[in-house]
């Protein structure tokens, strides 16, 4: 689930991590941005750059409710299994 949440797909490719590609087929490394809690509190991803902004919590407990919270809500919303 995280997986497709972060990258928009199900699946590594058989490269791993190193063979993501962006929309336009292009390398496109995957990678994890720090951002103020005060931009925004929920964690966002953006599928076409292989690229997560995580918000600056706390601690780890929030962090882990914060990603678990957006994974149910993907599923809810979006039917993902």
């Amino acid at each position: 689930k995280f997986l497709q949440f972060s990258t928009g797909s199900r699946a590594l490719p058989s490269e791993g991590f190193a063979g993501l590609r962006s929309q336009r087929k292009q390398p496109c490394k995957f990678s994890i941005e720090s951002i103020s809690p005060v931009k925004s509190q929920f964690l966002r991803a953006h599928t076409c750059f292989n690229s997560l902004e995580l918000p600056l919590y706390e601690s780890r407990k929030e962090v882990k409710q914060a990603v678990q919270f957006v994974l149910d809500q993907q599923e809810f919303y979006f039917g993902l299994e």
